[in-house]
């Protein structure tokens, strides 16, 4: 323990120690640092895909090979289990989702590279947010994800053998690590609200920092106009069309910002002032999930 390490073979990329022995941080090194966890947090989105493709690939091969329930009276002939329209209504949505998340983290991916070859820190906030909630939002759908898998499995699912079983002891960890639910969830919240909070009071909405760097914001822009809303499709065929559900997400993911930001002015009104991210938590964690299912729709569409 009284090896000197020389300096020129230390890591000083976010601190350093001068020839004197001082030590100082580089400025703006923690954001360098914040910047590294967003990498990490891309590779656990993409990594939720995965873990779910895993589940699905097991779910759907036994649900085609599986066969159960007679086709016709006097048949020898059964229905495939995948036939029957419930299975398909657990597996097919849960197929969509693996496929959103992982073009989601590929977003995440293709931002962190761009700001580690600007190092632009005006990208960060944002990036921060939508992480944030949807490190927490994906990683919870995913478990609940695996687990509609080993159940669609039926008997076969409680096995070992399944594989399911052990994919789901696995990644249960991920709920945790990287921050739980009730942590992050909090954190999207808040910029939603400062968001929510400069439309509302901004002179030149389209001028405010908040919404020239994040793009995804943009639906915040005109939540004076929220309140009153009127649902533009004229039939059931409409709910079909891609940019009127991305439309309807933009409302919902609005209104529950606003509500959120309702909870928050009351709180501070009643002198929670430093205490309103504890108190509102569950409001937080609503605008913050519906955020986050309007990102997952968004890129999906796209």
């Amino acid at each position: 323990n009284q090896y000197r390490i020389p300096r020129e073979n230390m890591l000083m990329g976010l601190a350093e120690v001068s020839p004197e022995g001082q030590y100082k941080k580089v400025a703006g090194g923690e954001k360098l640092g914040y910047g590294a966890m967003l990498d990490v947090r891309a590779t656990l989105v993409i990594g939720a895909s995965v873990a779910l493709a895993r589940a699905l690939t097991i779910s759907v091969r036994y649900s085609v090979a599986r066969k159960q329930g007679f086709k016709e009276e006097g048949s020898t002939a059964e229905h495939k289990v995948l036939d029957y329209p419930t299975q398909q209504a657990t597996l097919f949505p849960l197929l969509a989702t693996a496929y959103a998340l992982h073009f989601m983290g590929q977003k995440f991916k293709t931002q962190y590279t761009s700001y580690l070859q600007t190092f632009d820190m005006t990208v960060l906030p944002g990036i921060h947010a939508s992480s944030s909630g949807l490190k927490a939002y994906s990683m919870q759908m995913v478990c609940d994800g695996i687990e509609a898998c080993r159940k669609m499995c039926g008997g076969h699912g409680y096995s070992l053998a399944c594989g399911i079983p052990e994919l789901l002891g696995n990644y249960l960890a991920m709920c945790t690590l990287e921050g739980t639910q009730q942590v992050l969830e909090p954190q999207t919240g808040r910029y939603l609200i400062r968001a929510l909070q400069a439309a509302r009071t901004s002179d030149n909405v389209n001028q405010e920092p908040i919404f020239v760097y994040d793009p995804e914001l943009q639906h915040l822009k005109s939540s004076k106009t929220w309140d009153y809303v009127q649902c533009g499709a004229i039939s059931k065929d409409c709910f079909l069309n891609p940019k009127l559900q991305v439309q309807l997400f933009e409302v919902r993911a609005a209104r529950a910002a606003m509500q959120a930001g309702g909870a928050v002015h009351q709180a501070i009104k009643r002198g929670e002032k430093s205490s309103w991210l504890s108190s509102c938590g569950v409001e937080l964690g609503r605008a913050s999930k519906a955020h986050c299912q309007l990102l997952l729709l968004r890129e999906f569409t796209r």
